[in-house]
């Protein structure tokens, strides 16, 4: 089985009695690597801003 990171897309609230309620949450399920692989290809492309604009 893949892992999943629940992502928020959707969250209402509504205050009862001064406090804040969370009312309904629509998530999407994200399979784990596709998020590293996003990150990975983020963080990599900011690397090489650094390299092209310090010289």
């Amino acid at each position: 089985m893949k892992e999943t990171i629940d992502i928020p897309v959707s969250v209402t609230y509504r205050i009862e009695d001064g406090k804040i309620i969370e009312t309904r949450r629509k998530v999407k399920k994200i399979p784990a690597d596709v998020i590293a692989s996003i990150l990975y290809r983020h963080f990599k492309q900011e690397e090489r801003n650094k390299k092209c604009c310090t010289s």
